[in-house]
């Protein structure tokens, strides 16, 4: 009876100690165990856009080209008045965004009628400066004495779709008379609100037609 009651505290002391040893085991397997990163998120990368197209430029309605005769033989005002008129018309019509304006320069009127014959769709403007009547001089120095001579000539036919006049003389009150430091020559106002008036008219004369 005693050799039996050793065997089974034997047996009891053995299985106790197995059971710590797996217990002591287990939880140094647990202890070195690294817990896990928690996973990253996916990286969204952001969609390309397109690139943004500017608007292409409005087409011009309107094409006109223009010069001005400048006959050295027979000029009657400064030369200076010549250019100053001449640039000031392509500036007004200019102003339209749906106008495109080619400076031709200078031109005879023989050109004009040339050039627009050869034109498709553009009108060629034909400018001149002559004297005012009620000036009896033949040269004048004062822009005042200026007339702005237009004629309009139509693609293809170059027959005359419009012409006119416009008189510096209708803006000698509002003119500065003289420039400070001129060397003789007259301010050349009047002379541009004149031309303005001529590019006005042409303006004017293609918004009815």
């Amino acid at each position: 009876m005693s050799n039996m009651t050793s065997v089974s505290r034997l047996l009891i002391s053995f299985l106790i100690g197995n059971f710590l040893c797996g217990g002591v085991s287990l939880l140094q397997a647990q202890s070195g165990r690294r817990p896990r990163k928690p996973a990253a998120p996916p990286v969204v990368e952001p969609e390309s856009s397109p690139p943004i197209k500017s608007a292409p430029a409005p087409k011009p309605s309107l094409l006109l080209t223009v010069g001005m005769d400048r006959d050295e033989v027979f000029l009657n005002l400064p030369l200076n008045f010549y250019t100053e008129s001449l640039r000031t018309v392509i500036e007004q019509l200019s102003r339209r965004s749906d106008v495109r304006v080619n400076d031709a320069g200078t031109i005879t009127r023989g050109d004009a009628i040339h050039q627009a014959k050869a034109e498709i769709d553009g009108y060629v403007i034909y400018l001149q400066l002559t004297l005012d009547s009620v000036s009896s001089r033949r040269y004048g120095e004062n822009a005042r004495d200026a007339v702005v001579e237009y004629w309009v000539f139509a693609p293809t036919t170059a027959k005359i779709a419009t012409s006119g006049r416009t008189y510096a003389r209708a803006y000698q009150n509002r003119s500065v008379i003289r420039r400070p430091g001129s060397s003789g020559s007259y301010d050349t106002y009047p002379l541009n609100e004149a031309a303005k008036e001529a590019a006005d008219e042409i303006l004017g004369y293609f918004k009815k037609h």
